[in-house]
């Protein structure tokens, strides 16, 4: 039955449309395209049959997320315009085929960075739970100031939360769902890819007319620059700032940046944080070796890989203290006692998952 599908419907076909035709359920109008449901099937089978995650069988819930983040990455990195509705061009021009075959090869889920890293997923997981205190799976702009330790300026998360680094999927008005988190996390962490700089570049857009204007940087810096202030007790001055930023990307109209200008000069990471993340830049004017060194030591990985590499150590340290502080009688710390407070399933999931 299968053998004679394959022959008369899919043997002449390159593994993208094989692909595309099998997870499509139904055509729908003139165009075809996928949807997050019609990725449901082939990801439930990844968790169900994969040996790197087969200590999730357990874990309903975790499996349930797990293939939530699973798709949320797919369509935040091949469905480029963002329109939840996924091209056979788009798949085509994506790697998702290629790491897809991977599964088959790889028993370690954690080596195939790309879509279905479980500790990659772990670490999206805790970032959002932290923001959530409701535990409702929705998160407004008050929730969202405080992601890294207020980092990012108000107006930026404004813009964020108004939709326009990406429309959200989030049914609920005025709020950020997990799957929307997963966007805006994965660009705020890794500002290098081309995904992540049409992100900021349509937050910064004020008019939406292609080119970050002068007007429009001073109006976002201008509370980056209080904040500066605060800590160096000097004035920044926005002229100073825009000197060095036209100075950085070169744009082909001076004060006019457009897409082309910041990602021809791979500086679209500084460019972004100097005008609204204040921790990212300051980190980066430190020049701290330690972070240079893991750059330079491992340029096969992106921002993103780095990160999320890091973020589940401190996990996996975090929940080791806990336990030492459990069996040893020690006061707890705050940050500890934020630990504690994750569910005791979370918990359980963190130890079988390491």
């Amino acid at each position: 039955m299968f053998k004679e599908f394959y022959t008369a419907n899919l043997q002449k076909l390159d593994i993208p449309t094989r692909v595309f035709r099998l997870l499509e359920s139904e055509r729908k109008g003139p165009r075809r395209f996928l949807t997050r449901d019609n990725f449901t099937p082939i990801v439930n089978e990844v968790v169900r049959r994969h040996p790197g995650l087969q200590f999730l069988k357990s874990h309903p819930e975790f499996q349930a997320r797990y293939a939530q983040t699973v798709k949320a990455r797919i369509f935040y990195k091949v469905n480029r315009m963002a329109n939840e509705q996924l091209t056979l061009r788009e798949l085509k021009r994506s790697n998702f085929c290629e790491v897809l075959s991977m599964l088959d090869e790889e028993e370690d889920i954690n080596k195939i960075h790309d879509y279905f890293s479980y500790e990659h997923f772990y670490v999206i997981y805790c970032k959002f739970w932290e923001l959530d205190d409701d535990h409702d799976f929705e998160i407004d702009a008050k929730d969202l100031l405080r992601y890294d330790d207020y980092a990012l300026t108000t107006k930026i998360i404004h813009r964020v939360m108004e939709g326009y680094g990406r429309p959200f999927i989030s049914p609920m008005k005025g709020k950020m769902g997990y799957e929307d988190f997963v966007v805006f996390l994965m660009s705020e962490v890794d500002k290098t890819s081309d995904i992540s700089v049409e992100y900021w570049f349509r937050c910064l857009d004020l008019d939406g007319d292609g080119v970050i204007a002068a007007y429009e940087l001073e109006y976002f810096f201008s509370e980056q620059a209080a904040r500066l202030q605060q800590l160096s007790q000097e004035e920044v001055l926005f002229t100073d700032v825009l000197c060095q930023l036209n100075d950085m990307i070169k744009p082909k109209v001076e004060s006019h940046f457009t897409k082309k200008d910041i990602r021809a000069t791979k500086m679209s990471t500084p460019f972004f944080n100097i005008i609204f993340n204040l921790s990212k830049h300051v980190l980066a004017e430190q020049r701290d070796p330690i972070l240079i060194h893991q750059v330079h030591s491992t340029p096969e990985l992106c921002d993103w890989d780095r990160y999320a590499i890091n973020e589940y150590i401190k996990l996996a340290e975090s929940e080791n203290n806990v336990n030492d502080a459990f069996d040893g009688g020690e006061e707890l710390d705050w940050d500890t006692k934020e630990m504690i407070d994750m569910p005791e399933e979370d918990m359980d999931m963190m130890d079988e998952g390491i």
